[in-house]
Parts: structure tokens; sequence; C-alpha cells
């Protein structure tokens, strides 16, 4: 038997109120992650309860990137905002741990907000962008 799964997109406004009710529930938090489109950000939330998947979409305008912090609520969703900012530059209202842009160090600044950042013209074999392959196992260390 199939497990329900549903996915709904509200407004940035309505965020709180939905992750509140989900959590009153008992639902627990699987992932945050975000996907950049040409003009918007979707962030999506994923919550599960007794197999049941729900999901919470969010879209951001690429103009103003950004979303209340649902950390306060979920702990460990401060882990995928700073994750966010850090890969799409997304800023999130209300972060309850801010690693102020330090939790990864990438060489380009929000990598993933472009179709055409380094990594896409990389694969499409864009010359200006070189890309060593690598051709073997590093020595281990002794």
């Amino acid at each position: 038997m199939t497990q329900p799964q549903t996915l709904e997109t509200i407004a940035a406004g309505e965020l709180g109120a939905k992750i509140r009710a989900l959590r009153t529930q008992g639902y627990r938090m699987i992932q945050v992650t975000a996907t950049a489109l040409a003009d918007h950000f979707e962030v999506t939330y994923s919550f599960g309860i007794n197999g049941t998947l729900v999901s919470i979409r969010v879209e951001v305008p690429k103009s103003k990137p950004r979303v209340p912090s649902i950390s306060s609520l979920f702990p460990a969703g401060f882990l995928y905002e700073n994750e966010l900012h850090d890969l799409f530059g997304l800023e999130f209202d209300g972060l309850t741990v801010d690693f102020k842009g330090n939790f990864y160090k990438t060489s380009v600044k929000f990598p993933l907000t472009s179709v055409e950042g380094p990594c896409t013209q990389a694969a499409r074999g864009n010359p200006a962008v070189p890309v060593t392959p690598k051709t073997s196992a590093p020595e281990p260390a002794k």
C-alpha cells in the first residue's frame, strides 16, 4: 500500500504557521533543499510521520532572497539553512545559529545560483573553464 505524499506551495509569510502545525502534529523534519530557477528559488521543506511525506514549497524571488527560519521550531534546521545560504545566497530571518556565510568554504560565492556558473560551463566543454580529471587515486597516508 502506497503512503500519501503531498506537495503544497505556500507564501513565505505562511511558512511559520504551517511548520508549527506540522511540529504540533508530531512530524519530523526530513530535509530542506533549494532549486535555482531563472527568476526565483524554490525552497522545499519535507516532513514525515508514519510513512506519510509532506513537502512544503516556498518560491523566493532572486531579487529578495529572504525566507523565515524554521530553526526555532526544528533546531536541526539551522544546518540546512546555513548550507542554503552558502550555496544559493538565501537569507533566513531568525536563524538560531548563523555561520554568516562560513558554513562551507567554496571557491565561488553562491555556486548554485546560476545555470551559467563555472560547473555548468565546464560540463558543456567551455575551454575558458579548466577541468582537471582525476587520473589516479591519491597515495595513502603513511
